[in-house]
């Protein structure tokens, strides 16, 4: 049973971090910040900010720590559980195209791992959980995205699907973010060795992302609304906070000798709302406005769905 303690300590350390999502919402809102000026904050978290904060963190763990292959199993097996759970719900169930259908199950089948996850994650569980949340983004960005895009794709002519596979494969290898954790493992498993003052810039710049991801966030919702679509909004909200997570924790079921952390971190970035990036997808296929409601209803209902199953897998 959870004590009252507990709670109080639990809301400590999670209020905060949705009440700097409020801060870079209301300083955007009311102009202290421009509301161009968060597009580029985010750009700087993703492809400065973030990659360091990686590379630092696998660099400093021994191989074997980083290689959980049982972790990329689960995870991508969970994820792609979702992806189809939702196509199949939407194309045969409520008749809509395989495109649209693929787009809203992306919603609930890629987490914010980097903006809003790492953080919070970091915040409940501490340091450790950097290695899970590394491997979490190889998965949505190098295997899951790609696929994702593919079934989109495949009612096109093939070569509109070859190019959208070429493409999103591409988009990988010019991911920053890829590349911290590539050059991270690689400097831990060849036992490299860097000046100190450039691990201290590195180490400055990797301390930023985690204040700032949640400030970007409260940015970018400003403006979205939730009018109208309320049943697909529902079904990507559902499959996203309650779906996702509740398959992660089937799927760990079979793999118990997996360090608890690591099963911890599965399941509460799961439970996460989708990536911001989420409307620019949808704009692709025409449902932007979806998606960026979608998106503003997840982020907001997301505290409930962190607070549940983080007390379910008693971590505070």
């Amino acid at each position: 049973m959870l004590s009252l303690a507990k709670l109080i300590g639990f809301l400590e350390i999670l209020t905060p971090l949705f009440m700097a999502i409020g801060v870079g919402f209301a300083a955007t809102k009311y102009q202290l910040v421009p509301r161009e000026g968060i597009r580029y904050l985010g750009l700087y978290v993703i492809n400065i900010a973030l990659p360091c904060m990686l590379f630092k963190a696998l660099a400093e763990r021994s191989i074997a720590e980083i290689f959980q292959r049982d972790y990329i199993a689960i995870y991508f097996f969970a994820s792609l559980a979702t992806l189809l759970i939702g196509i199949f719900f939407s194309f045969y169930i409520r008749r809509k195209n395989l495109a649209i259908s693929t787009v809203m199950a992306m919603g609930s089948s890629f987490s914010n791992s980097a903006y809003i996850g790492y953080p919070i994650v970091f915040q409940l569980l501490g340091v450790t959980t950097i290695v899970p949340v590394a491997l979490t983004l190889m998965v949505e960005n190098a295997i899951m995205l790609p696929i994702a895009l593919a079934i989109a794709s495949s009612t096109s002519a093939s070569s509109t699907v070859l190019r959208s596979i070429r493409q999103s494969i591409l988009r990988v290898f010019k991911n920053p973010m890829i590349w911290g954790i590539i050059t991270g493992i690689c400097y831990s498993a060849f036992s490299l060795q860097a000046p100190g003052v450039i691990l201290s810039v590195i180490d400055m710049f990797g301390n930023t992302s985690g204040p700032l991801a949640l400030f970007a966030i409260g940015g970018s919702l400003v403006g979205l609304q939730i009018n109208g679509m309320k049943l697909d909004i529902t079904q990507i909200a559902l499959g996203k906070l309650f779906i996702h997570p509740a398959l992660m924790a089937l799927f760990i079921l079979a793999s118990p000798d997996m360090p608890v952390v690591y099963q911890q971190s599965a399941i509460l970035l799961a439970c996460m709302p989708m990536m911001s990036i989420y409307p620019i997808i949808g704009a692709q296929y025409g449902i932007s406005e979806r998606c960026a409601a979608a998106l503003l209803a997840t982020t907001l209902l997301s505290f409930l769905s962190i607070s549940f199953w983080s007390i379910s897998l008693n971590v505070v």
